[in-house]
């Protein structure tokens, strides 16, 4: 050998020593032209790395890897953490991939140390299967990801923390007891494409994104959590796109309390939603500025299905909620706290609110109020316009809600109507006057809405025309401080206004049947006939005509120009006619500008949507043709099967140029091709469906679908928890720990035989007084009829304030003083211990409490014993209708005390026991 080789040699091994100390690597070439090196159970992490010789762990595959290379894991289990030592760049990134996708599991428990992010949010980052730490361009595809931790403070699927252009894609998530197992902070360029993420344990919530920008989740699942998948706070410029959320014990989905902006939630879907053990209820939270939810579909929420929160610091401002369908959901579809003063702009159009809270008043939309313009808001908070409001019924009374007065369509659309429907006078003036401070006999009411934060009130005095805002209360001098001046009389009534006082509030709104092509099927297109085809009004308008490529629009809130957010694309618009589009590159709302990728013409007041056919866009989430907007349906031949069952799935596009690719994500980690698509599902259980098309232009869309494969309920038994070994999913249905904000929460622990796997539930006190006991459970369609028998096997330590009561959906004509749209004033109380009722009684001048209603006068039908002994009670629940003869569905099964309502106090050792509950014939 040359002394030149022999050199060679010698620097090429010191190169290799400082690439990869303690290890050599072998440079071999992965099909895309990439450096690769391969990982496996049976490896070593001496070993070079090729295919014949991998490296062993996780560990050793994120020190070795660099820019530029693919590492690629074989099949079978790895019980350590994939922790990149490197950054890749924007032309080499590093790749993390199965060899075959999902064969690949990350496994088991590592402890983890704490830390914490630029934004100075904690995260248990260290003990996550995955830790992605200041980071950039690195990729993970194809893994399963399965966390064994059984607390809360460690382990967890992901951490992507102070990184950048980071990409999670096609993995299957599970287990863990991380709160946010999948989290993302202070990081930007994150994408999150096509993973299935199911909880299936006690822990809450799925996912996080914190203090995070530019962030597109696309085509996942999400399934099996408590509390909720997770959501947004503190985060801009984000897309949630193509989803299906279908939590199944508990809500869905989250954007807030945190200041949110520019954040996109289009095309997915929302279902099997549930105010479970684990949750905070069944409703979506959303909060934020320039919002946009548009194409998405809303169903089968078992309780109220989205609220736009108001009470908070963080404007609700400038938000479009468009082209959506929120169908059959079990109450109230969406809650709008429009009163409080944080609500700006709001504007509701072209969606389809349909055959929502059948077992109540049928009520389809709850505002609290701001449908007026006030002295801090110079317009009104909100706006709907042309949606479809529909109960199933024709000329609803109660179609929607505005404070706790029920209205119809008819009356909120038509200015006379509004001016004859006023609740009774609430006080009078005590003297003659003018100006905007109001003296009256009684200012006590205000003070409470005031102190709601129910923002301003709307009231006349005397005459209708005589119409003011109460915008703040002087409750020593009673007297009512106006938004304006006005004239009075002495002895002149003051009433409070049931709706907003503003004609531009409710326009062009529809109360008719949709007629969608099959609901059962959840094709919620349009059928040929349907009345809603060519009827949605334009997402705006035009302010001047005009050429070129800068658009002057009434309002340019609508629109999408792609958040910065690399590789997506602005909305295709059309302007005046559905051939003259364009592509939005930058919407400037503040100007009322939209910049487009060509230059157009226009006419002054050209409707502005996105590209249509006939005489105007089609109300809903599908337009009806096939040069038009992009779309993807996910059609299956049926929407509930038995496990085992075959269904067949077919997806029907629009607006794309054929020939077209599809890959599809079925649910259950199969993916498949083709237009249609059989499939088994072999697990009893609810999947969302993901497709994703790629068509000639190489443009992608994805559709969503669901497919519920969960078993019915037995004829004979609705609910039967013994809280025993066997009884795994007991947790995901009672409330065992949640009170009421303002009292507190309790704690619980099953005990357990483990030898015999029976076992109880124990509920006692937490912290300091005042203390609860509480056990909720919300069964689904709890019919009367159908499941009348309950039987309760109980034991309660002596002296402890226990009552058992029901209570039905929330209705329009029982709604609560404080306005909880999840809560109804009905209560029927079927059981309680003999000194519940021994307290003594509230002053007449008191406050409602919030909750559960107020005690009956009368004793209770059933005795519980507060022996400390096991005890059965059974009872007919169907005697509610003594009281209420128009209940059919139960919304829910109280257990426990009633310190809310002003009954006996809980103390500090008080507490009881569940062996058994049982709900059927």
């Amino acid at each position: 050998m040359s002394a030149k080789h022999s050199l060679w040699l010698v620097l090429l091994g010191a190169l290799l020593t400082v690439l990869s100390p303690g290890a050599v690597r072998e440079i071999v070439w992965a099909d895309d032209g990439q450096a690769a090196y391969y990982v496996s159970p049976e490896g070593d992490d001496a070993n070079r790395g090729t295919r014949d010789q991998p490296w062993r762990t996780p560990e050793h595959a994120g020190e070795m890897a660099t820019a530029g290379d693919t590492v690629i894991f074989l099949p079978g289990e790895y019980s350590g953490r994939l922790v990149p030592r490197n950054s890749g760049t924007e032309d080499a990134p590093i790749i993390f991939r199965a060899y075959e996708r999902r064969t690949a599991r990350l496994v088991g428990h590592a402890p983890g140390e704490l830390t914490v992010g630029t934004s100075g949010m904690q995260s248990v980052a260290g003990g996550a299967r995955i830790e992605i730490a200041d980071r950039s361009h690195i990729e993970v595809r194809g893994f399963e990801v399965h966390d064994t931790a059984e607390s809360g403070g460690e382990g967890g699927w992901a951490r992507i923390v102070d990184s950048s252009h980071i990409t999670v894609a096609d993995c299957a998530f599970s287990g863990g007891h991380v709160f946010r197992s999948l989290w993302v902070e202070s990081s930007e360029q994150v994408r999150v494409l096509d993973n299935e993420l199911a909880r299936e344990t006690r822990a809450s919530d799925l996912f996080g994104v914190v203090h995070s920008s530019r962030v597109l989740m696309e085509g996942n699942s999400f399934g099996r959590t408590g509390h909720g998948p997770g959501g947004l706070r503190s985060t801009q410029q984000a897309v949630v796109r193509g989803n299906v959320f279908h939590a199944g014990w508990a809500r869905n989905f989250s954007i807030g309390p945190d200041d949110c902006s520019q954040i996109l939630v289009e095309g997915n879907i929302f279902a099997n939603q549930f105010n479970g053990g684990r949750a905070a209820g069944s409703r979506n939270q959303i909060l934020g500025e320039r919002l946009i939810l548009r194409f998405n579909t809303t169903f089968d929420a078992c309780g109220l299905a989205w609220q736009y929160q108001g009470s908070s610091r963080v404007p609700h401002a400038h938000n479009r909620t468009y082209h959506n369908v929120f169908h059959s959901n079990h109450s109230v579809s969406l809650y709008m706290a429009t009163a409080y003063s944080n609500f700006e702009d709001m504007i509701l159009q072209n969606n389809i609110f349909d055959r929502n809270d059948p077992y109540g008043s049928g009520t389809q939309l709850w505002l609290t109020g701001g449908g007026e313009a006030t002295s801090f808001r110079e317009a009104p908070a909100f706006r709907l316009l042309r949606n479809v409001v529909y109960s199933g019924e024709e000329d609803s009374e109660s179609l929607m809600l505005y404070g706790r007065t029920p209205l119809s369509l008819a009356s909120v659309q038509e200015r006379e109507g509004w001016l004859n429907q006023f609740e009774q006078p609430v006080t009078h003036t005590i003297t003659t006057g003018s100006g905007s401070n109001l003296p009256v006999a009684d200012a006590s009411i205000f003070g409470r809405l005031n102190a709601e934060g129910a923002g301003a009130n709307a009231i006349t005095v005397g005459e209708l025309e005589r119409l003011a805002a109460v915008v703040g209360v002087d409750g020593d001098r009673q007297i009512l401080h106006l938004d304006r001046d006005i004239e009075w009389e002495a002895d002149a009534s003051v009433t409070l206004q049931t709706g907003p006082a503003d004609d531009d509030v409710f326009v062009g709104n529809l109360e008719i049947a949709p007629q969608f092509a099959d609901p059962t099927r959840l094709d919620f297109s349009l059928a040929e006939d349907s009345p809603l085809r060519d009827g949605a009004a334009p997402l705006t308008v035009t302010r001047t005509a005009g050429a070129g490529d800068v658009l002057p629009v009434e309002d340019a809130h609508s629109f999408y120009d792609g958040h910065g957010i690399e590789g997506e694309q602005g909305d295709l618009i059309a302007v005046g006619n559905p051939d003259n589009r364009a592509r939005v590159i930058e919407a400037d709302p503040e100007a009322g500008f939209l910049q487009l990728d060509r230059e157009l013409q226009w006419a002054s007041g050209a409707p502005v949507s996105f590209p249509w056919s006939g005489a105007a866009p089609d109300i809903g989430i599908i337009e009806h043709a096939d040069d038009v907007r992009a779309s993807v349906q996910v059609i299956a031949d049926r929407a509930r099967i038995e496990a085992g069952d075959t269904v067949t799935l077919q997806a029907v596009v629009r607006g794309l140029t054929p020939p077209f690719e599809y890959e599809w994500h079925l649910g259950d980690g199969t993916l498949a091709h083709g237009e249609t698509v059989p499939h088994r599902y072999a697990e009893a259980r609810d999947y969302g469906v993901r497709v994703r098309v790629t068509d000639a232009d190489g443009y992608q869309h994805v559709g969503v679908g669901y497919v519920n494969a969960e078993p019915a309920p037995s004829d004979d038994v609705l609910i039967h928890s013994t809280f025993d070994a066997d009884d795994a999913d007991w947790f995901a249905y009672w409330q065992l720990y949640r009170g009421r904000r303002a009292t507190g929460s309790s704690s619980h622990r099953q005990v357990l035989d483990e030898e015999s796997g029976e076992a109880c539930v124990r509920i006692f006190p937490r912290g300091d007084a005042p203390w609860v006991l509480p056990a909720f459970i919300r069964p689904r369609g709890w019919d009367i009829d159908e499941y009348p028998r309950v039987r309760i096997r109980y034991q309660i330590r002596p002296g402890t304030p226990i009552a058992i009561f029901v209570r039905p959906f929330p209705s329009a004509w029982h709604t609560l003083w404080d306005m909880d749209p999840a809560q109804d004033s009905r209560r029927y109380y079927f059981a309680g211990t003999s000194d519940v009722l021994g307290h003594d009684p509230a002053p007449e001048d008191a406050e409602e409490s919030r909750g559960r209603g107020p005690l009956p006068d009368a004793p209770f039908p059933h005795l519980l014993i507060d022996d400390g002994e096991w005890h059965e009670i059974s009872f007919d629940v169907r005697d509610i209708r003594t009281i209420y003869p128009d209940v059919q569905v139960i919304q829910a099964l109280d257990i426990g005390d009633l310190a809310v309502d002003g009954g006996a106090e809980v103390g500090a050792r008080d507490e009881f026991r569940l062996d058994e509950v049982y709900i059927g014939k």
